[in-house]
């Protein structure tokens, strides 16, 4: 979580949101399901994701909140407000396997298929919070840049700063990953 600020300071980057994921099942293990536990950055990064500002204020006051993919909501019938138990294998603080995730609107981010998005984002902090295990970490950096052309070189320099640490990076396109 650490690496965010200094990631900032790269000449070029514009904005920086941090992911950590929940993967998890509905009912029963074929109903796999994941969620993009993101920071406040997150949605500003991803603009696919349409959420107004009262709804972005609403996620990360509601700390099991979800924005729910519209692909999930047909396939299992979820509404807003349902509060759906998803079964785990990160364990929570508490010993419990299941996380209750709270669908706080349902969205779509697929515009070449309308009607099938399967992403769901849920609130960093609470996700951090409640794990029993990596807490503080980030699994993943989504950068804005000003400039296309400077990819190459942010990617290298963002790599550089962490390449004797602990845990270094490795910097690439979205479309890469």
């Amino acid at each position: 979580l650490a690496y965010r600020d200094e990631i900032t300071r790269v000449p070029g980057v514009t904005l920086v949101g941090i992911r950590v994921g929940l993967f998890g099942y509905y009912q029963e293990p074929k109903n796999q399901i994941f969620f993009n536990g993101g920071d406040e950055r997150y949605l500003d990064v991803r603009p696919e994701i349409h959420a107004s500002p009262q709804l972005r204020k609403t996620l990360y006051e509601t700390p099991n909140g979800v924005l729910m993919g519209t692909g999930h909501a047909k396939k299992y019938g979820w509404k807003v407000g349902d509060t759906i138990p998803i079964t785990s294998p990160l364990q929570r603080t508490d010993g419990a396997k299941v996380w209750n995730m709270e669908i706080l609107a349902i969205v779509d981010t697929d515009y070449e298929a309308p009607g099938t998005s399967n992403y769901a984002v849920a609130n960093f902090s609470y996700l951090d919070e409640a794990r029993s295990a990596n807490k503080g970490t980030v699994e993943r950096y989504l950068i804005r840049i000003a400039n296309p052309d400077d990819a190459a070189r942010i990617g290298k320099e963002i790599d550089a700063l962490f390449a004797n640490s602990p845990v270094p990076t490795r910097t690439m396109s979205e479309r890469a990953s």
